[in-house]
């Protein structure tokens, strides 16, 4: 059948997992000798039940939880440390419940996409406030903040064994090479067929197990490039057979009647082809001008990010976007600093580029120095609440990597306002 499809073409059907089975227990066998030992994981319990959760499943959920946002875009290694320090601060749901905010963000420095331990924060005073715990419902799990389908899955499934699937990278490209899916990993028509195929497959008795083997299957074995399918358990992966019987294969025009599927290269086909290419985002380019503003006294004064977007609540110095004019934009940022006396004034040699996901922020710094009381300076002067911190303490707050990137080139060589305004930087928006 997979000769057929190289040379003639397939339907979505030619997908399906026939004997599913024999996966569960290929799977199972493989995780049961080859599992991670991490340390949010925990002996799995058969079967499932709908009674009110106990405390050890509440709090196995929980450490489920602050596992599994830790996870999101961050690597297993560097999750290890802050888990087990995040676990030995707020053992508890309740104890998370009665943390401030810097508290977690100081917490969370060094991770990124501080967002995720916001939104931890916030979910769990509600439910202290409710006196409710992470429920055993995936409906009702993803309605609290800052969880969604995939996080619910893996709370539900691994804590309470409820027999629910959950999807992710891992999973997309497991399901796709054992099913030869060669479409766009991130396109709707691809996710809905894994959560359908991830849905039927995942496990009645051992769900926990089944899905923290998908995911352990696709970070150590069926990984993105070199995958080691010598040690893959799936012994009827499709994508396997296509590769090799591709080889036999001197000239194909097959019809494909699946709308699921991009095109194949049979003449340069291997594991890497499955799942398909997406097309990469757009990367926008923003230029941002900070005023890091520095008092005789041994102190800064730092602003809270606004309440979203990117650093959303984060301290860092006062700063704005801007397009063309930097002059006007130096203004805006002085302007509530008229009442104190600038004692030095310099500027960073060179530009700092800080790279997000899909924004490259390049920072143009100018570093103050200002005598006078820093107390004259009424909150909200700078939009947002301000804070005047010992330059020792800096750190304690929990910064984003922009501010510590600042505050290392304050230390580096300076140039003069000289030709600092000659050139303006005209920059999409």
């Amino acid at each position: 059948m997979s000769f057929e499809r190289l040379t003639k073409g397939h339907d979505q059907e030619y997908h399906d997992i026939q004997d599913m089975d024999r996966f569960r227990a290929q799977l199972l066998g493989w995780y049961d000798l080859n599992k991670r030992s991490l340390p949010w994981r925990h002996q799995s319990q058969v079967g499932y039940n709908t009674n009110k959760p106990t405390k050890e499943e509440q709090l196995v959920a929980y450490r489920v939880w602050v596992s599994e946002i830790m996870l999101q875009q961050t690597q297993v290694v560097k999750v290890k440390d802050y888990y087990q320090k995040w676990m030995d601060k707020w053992p508890t749901l309740e104890d998370l419940s009665k943390a401030s905010l810097d508290e977690v963000h100081q917490m969370w420095s060094g991770l990124g996409y501080y967002s995720r331990g916001t939104r931890l924060l916030e979910a769990a005073k509600d439910l202290a406030e409710r006196d409710k715990h992470l429920p055993k419902n995936v409906k009702e799990m993803e309605k609290i903040k800052g969880i969604g389908p995939y996080t619910a899955g893996a709370i539900c499934s691994i804590a309470y064994n409820m027999p629910v699937p959950l999807v992710d990278g891992n999973v997309i490209r497991v399901y796709s090479r054992y099913c030869a899916l060669s479409g766009d990993p991130k396109s709707k028509l691809t996710t809905d067929y894994i959560w359908d195929v991830a849905g039927k497959l995942v496990d009645p008795e051992r769900a926990g197990d089944f899905n923290q083997a998908l995911m352990d299957l696709g970070a150590t074995v069926c990984t993105p490039r070199r995958p080691d399918c010598e040690s893959c358990p799936l012994k009827e992966c499709k994508a396997k057979q296509e590769v090799k019987e591709s080889k036999k294969i001197k000239k194909a025009d097959p019809k494909d009647d699946c709308k699921i599927c991009q095109p194949l290269d049979i003449e340069d086909l291997t594991i890497e082809s499955y799942p398909g290419k997406s097309e990469p985002k757009k990367i926008k380019e923003q230029q941002v001008l900070v005023l890091a503003v520095e008092f005789k006294s041994g102190h800064y004064l730092l602003v809270r990010g606004p309440p979203s977007g990117l650093l959303a609540n984060l301290w860092d110095f006062p700063q704005i976007l801007f397009t063309q004019d930097k002059q006007e934009a130096l203004e805006s940022l002085e302007k509530p600093l008229s009442q104190l006396q600038l004692v030095k004034e310099r500027i960073i040699k060179d530009t700092i580029v800080h790279k997000f996901t899909h924004i490259h922020r390049t920072i143009h710094l100018i570093h103050r120095i200002y005598d006078g009381d820093p107390n004259v300076l009424e909150q909200g002067v700078f939009g947002n609440e301000h804070l005047i911190v010992e330059k020792s303490k800096t750190s304690d707050l929990g910064i984003p990597m922009t501010l510590t990137k600042c505050l290392k080139a304050i230390s580096q060589k300076t140039k003069t306002l000289d030709g600092f305004f000659k050139k303006n930087i005209a920059v999409s928006k």
